[in-house]
């Protein structure tokens, strides 16, 4: 690994494949036009092959699995094809929602030469579950299921639903989130001259966790990662102000 801010931490290490959480703003597997280090490229430093099974975005943290040889890739890849993996993301959202739980089901076309997709009735079928966690004012901590894994999935169902994450550049109108958007003007105090920070500057989705059998394995395997310090920093300021 390389000095500095740790870009995973491995969580099950097998023979076949290796669990990892990713961190934030570390891109999981190699982009053309960049060398810059990803989750894929360090792991094959350490491990030797690596083969990816499937990618979270850049800026998502969380739950990632990756195969370790050809046989095992091809293993994983029917067990994510026909839908034998559970993996659940956590998310900060926008707005209170009716209902507690339900599935949104919109179609999703990837736009040609862009890292971009939109809902678009000739696009791929899409499935996302949502269940809330906890509501306050304005704002909604979310339980969120796929049963498919298209580009941008849950970033566009959401934006789609009336509810974008608290931070989305691409599917949401805001680039930052500030505690005084919590607390409101009138308990907020940042005192004379002084200039408030951002507390979340990037997208608050979360892989966090997957369970799934795996040929020759007696039990389920089931794993979590733990919240990065920005998502737990937020959703700690939404309990203390904004609860309902």
């Amino acid at each position: 690994m390389s000095k500095g801010k740790k870009k995973y931490n491995v969580l099950y290490l097998h023979k076949d494949f290796v669990i990892v959480d990713k961190s934030p703003g570390v891109l999981s597997v190699p982009e053309r036009f960049t060398d810059e280090a990803s989750v894929k490229k360090l792991l094959r430093d350490e491990y030797g092959e690596i083969y990816a099974v499937h990618r979270i975005d850049r800026f998502t943290s969380g739950v990632m699995i990756f195969a370790r040889n050809e046989d095992a890739h091809k293993v994983l890849n029917q067990i994510f094809e026909s839908r034998q993996v559970e993996k659940k993301y956590r998310a900060l959202v926008q707005g209170r929602f009716l209902e507690s739980s339900g599935t949104w089901r919109f179609p999703i076309l990837k736009l040609p030469g862009l890292n971009k997709v939109v809902i678009n009735k000739k696009g791929k079928d899409a499935i996302t579950h949502y269940k809330v966690l906890e509501a306050f004012e304005s704002y909604s901590y979310l339980e969120l299921k796929i049963d498919t894994g298209r580009t941008h999935q849950i970033r566009v169902h959401l934006q789609e639903a009336g509810h974008p994450l608290l931070v989305d550049p691409e599917y949401g109108n805001q680039t930052e989130f500030f505690v005084s958007e919590i607390k409101g003007n009138r308990k907020f105090n940042l005192g004379k001259y002084k200039e408030e920070r951002p507390i979340l500057i990037r997208t608050p989705l979360h892989s966090f966790s997957i369970q799934f059998k795996y040929p020759g394995m007696e039990e389920e395997l089931y794993f979590e990662a733990p919240f990065p310090k920005d998502f737990k920093a937020t959703l700690n300021q939404l309990r203390k102000w904004r609860k309902m």
